[in-house]
């Protein structure tokens, strides 16, 4: 996490499960398991992020609240994770 958003300092609070991604970029049609998990962060430090990739380059951190990130993430299976987390957090 660290190297994609500058958070190193984080605590896993829940395991949000796997989702299968399919979709177009760049010209090129993307299918992939992904798995998601629920954090908060431990410290409120911030590194730079250090991407490894040229794509993950493209992607800037933006952090929004979990109910506007279900119903406006571009994805269905990002939606479908922000939609699990909120359920994890609605039974706290």
């Amino acid at each position: 996490m660290e190297e994609e958003s500058g958070y190193g300092a984080l605590e896993i609070i829940a395991d949000l499960g796997t989702c299968h991604s399919s979709f177009d970029f760049r010209g090129s049609r993307n299918e992939r398991d992904e798995r998601y998990f629920l954090m908060r962060l431990t410290e409120p430090h911030r590194g730079a992020p250090q991407p490894t990739g040229h794509e993950e380059a493209l992607f800037q951190p933006d952090w929004i609240d979990p109910a506007i990130a279900a119903t406006q993430l571009t994805y269905e299976s990002e939606r479908e994770f922000a939609r699990r987390a909120l359920d994890t957090l609605s039974k706290r």
